[in-house]
């Protein structure tokens, strides 16, 4: 029965979000002059209320009310918005209105719904259970989000927008998984949504809105995001980038100053979700005004609106908080960003230094000179789509006929808009942490959009070919098996990344599979450190967890009971000066009464490490790594570390 009240949740959790975002899209746009189109519209208010949920739990979290009842009450307390006859209205017009079905909209929701099923499973990444469950686990067990020490993982400090909603689900049932899979799925589904919509709204197709899905959908990284071995993606992150751009462009195409106050409202949280975003966050912004054609005017609109003014107001309060809460645990509100500046938790400036070095990206003039090499490595099929338009596009516009430039000049800006987009976009990822391929899903919507928006274009205006031919096309190239992507990532089973077999999804319907199994068999060496600390209770409580070796590959943080960690990057319970002199990490360790590290020794067995015998192992760690911590693409000028002169004679 398990399963089945974790679905029941997430049902009422999306459909509070749900009645919440309306009645937040009627204070923007009481008039609905903004309205789209359905599926634009249902993602948008599941995005509004979302924040707006999330936004009261972080509020709970900073006044040490993070507890079920309070965490269900404010869930609960949405659903009071029913008794309004407008909201009311606009879910059966807009949400529950008869579905006008055609071949690309059938094609959509089987899509989707094959996707919700194959998704059906226990969130078994190893990134969810060491950072994000693990910081929701610690806010609930204290009431509040002012929680860590210095010898906590960093990974708890950053900011996590997407993983607030799954406190409810662990604070009901403690570590089941189904719920936290469920939410993940929630915010890939939104960019399905927003992305169909909104393609369906600018080229007045549905079969060409599906094959935009399809470049989305058919991506390894993100049809089994978090229920595999693979990846975890977030989501939420996807939604809200696509959602920000494509709101400044129809701000200033509609000369709409409501869809320029959503487009503020989704940027204002990408740094929420992670710190990664900053310079997308600034990129977008500035492009997103500077597009705009009566900057004044619909400024002044905006700013002439008490509610619109509110509105941003209380979305720059939802982020900020996430920044008032470093401060006040560890004087950093962009922990561990400064942490050195700051000294923050002991951090020093040349750990800080090497850190950024280790875990930072890289210049323009070096993302200039291998950006076709950084559209391509990650593997994303509408990247390379959109690599080939760059170089294309431009040469293509000089065989256009003077009568199709006058009447699709607009259109071709657009096109441009999108192009520029998708490239400075990329550019902001790649000048904060370029190594990891994840960061690269980041905007694959935007990607998926580009490609299909100006592809459709070509074939049509300049290949002369009709417009369904088109839209076939581009819908069978987004369906093609071509290495990860195509329609056989719908149908992958098992093998080494543990994606979910068709026979399990079923199980967990039927109440067959829990998440107890699935741990079982994904990390075996969870039920071997819990019998450690069954065995011998004192020497548990004097140990701490080895996140250098080889236990924070495979033992995630979450399913055990809370211990310091031992680790020259994830935690500062042995001092950075102290690497290289065994005895030095020995005192600090000592003076946080730390006697055992729980590791696995060179035989495999795991077991009691003495701090003595593990020091000597940790003193010899790369202080001063030489690559990048995701050294993935092997050429130099990515993958090297150029560490200051200060560190470079060590």
């Amino acid at each position: 029965m398990v399963n089945y009240f974790q679905m029941a949740l997430c049902a009422i959790v999306i459909l509070s979000i749900l009645v919440l975002g309306i009645k937040v899209y009627q204070w923007l746009d009481p008039r609905q002059r903004s309205l789209l189109n359905r599926y634009l519209y249902l993602g948008e208010v599941l995005l509004l209320g979302a924040t707006a949920l999330i936004g009261a739990f972080l509020f709970l979290s900073l006044v040490g009310l993070y507890r079920s009842p309070f965490l269900l009450a404010v869930t609960g307390l949405n659903f009071l918005w029913l008794f309004d006859p407008a909201v009311r209205h606009d879910l059966r017009t807009y949400i529950f209105k008869p579905i006008r079905w055609d071949i690309g909209t059938a094609l959509f929701l089987a899509a989707a719904g094959f996707f919700i099923f194959r998704n059906c499973s226990f969130l078994t990444d190893v990134d969810s259970f060491s950072n994000y469950l693990f910081t929701q686990q610690l806010w609930l067990q204290h009431g509040s989000s002012l929680v860590g020490t210095p010898s906590e993982a960093y990974s708890i400090f950053l900011p996590q927008f997407d993983y607030v909603l799954d406190s409810l689900g662990l604070a009901l049932w403690g570590h089941e998984t189904l719920y936290p899979a469920l939410i993940n799925l929630f915010w890939r589904v939104t960019v399905l949504l927003l992305l169909f919509g909104y393609t369906k709204y600018r080229l007045q197709g549905s079969l060409i809105a599906s094959a935009a899905v399809l470049l989305t959908l058919f991506n390894e990284h993100f049809f089994y995001s978090g229920v595999g071995h693979s990846v975890l993606l977030n989501g939420a992150l996807l939604a809200l980038l696509f959602a920000s751009i494509y709101n400044f462009w129809e701000a200033q195409r509609r000369q709409d100053h409501t869809r320029l106050v959503l487009a503020f409202i989704f940027l204002s949280q990408l740094l929420a979700n992670k710190y990664q975003m900053m310079y997308v966050t600034v990129f977008v912004a500035i492009a997103g005004v500077l597009i705009q054609k009566n900057k004044k005017l619909l400024l002044k609109a905006v700013w002439g609106d008490k509610i619109k003014v509110l509105s941003l107001a209380i979305s720059v309060g939802i982020l900020s908080m996430w920044f008032l809460r470093n401060y006040l645990m560890t004087g950093d509100p962009i922990y561990p960003g400064y942490a050195g500046q700051l000294h923050a938790f002991g951090w020093t400036q040349e750990k800080q230094a090497v850190f950024m070095q280790v875990m930072g990206g890289i210049s323009v003039n070096v993302f200039l000179k291998y950006m076709s090499f950084l559209f391509i490595w990650p593997g994303i099929k509408a990247a390379k789509l959109v690599l080939i338009l760059v170089y294309v596009f431009p040469m293509a516009l000089f065989f256009l006929n003077d009568k199709v430039w006058d009447h699709e000049k607009d259109k071709i800006k657009e096109i441009g808009f999108w192009l520029g987009t998708s490239m400075l976009v990329l550019l902001g990822i790649c000048m904060m942490s370029h190594q990891d391929s994840r960061f690269y899903r980041y905007p694959i919507a935007i990607f998926s959009f580009t490609a299909v928006f100006g592809w459709y274009f070509f074939l049509v205006k300049l290949c002369r070919l009709p417009t369904l031919l088109a839209a076939v096309l581009l819908l069978a190239f987004a369906a093609l098996n071509t290495g990860n992507e195509g329609y056989h990532i719908a149908f992958a089973q098992g093998g080494n990344e543990h994606y979910p077999t068709i026979k399990e999804n079923m199980a967990i319907l039927k109440g067959q599979l829990f998440t107890r199994q699935a741990i079982e068999e994904s990390y075996p060496a969870v039920e071997k450190v819990l019998q450690l600390a069954q065995k011998d209770p004192d020497k548990f409580s004097r140990g701490a967890l080895d996140m250098d070796g080889s236990f924070g590959f495979n033992t995630p943080q979450f399913w055990l009971p809370r211990r310091p960690v031992a680790s020259l990057w994830c935690s500062n319970l042995a001092h950075w000066d102290s690497y290289g002199d065994p005895k030095k990490i020995v005192r600090d360790f000592h003076d946080q009464h730390i006697d055992w590290v729980i590791a696995m020794d060179q035989d495999g067995v795991w077991g009691f490490i003495p701090v003595e015998e593990f020091a000597n192992g940790l003193s010899g760690q790369m202080r001063y790594p030489s690559k990048k911590f995701f050294a993935y693409s092997h050429i130099p000028e990515l993958d090297d570390v150029n560490l200051p002169p200060s560190s470079r004679h060590h």
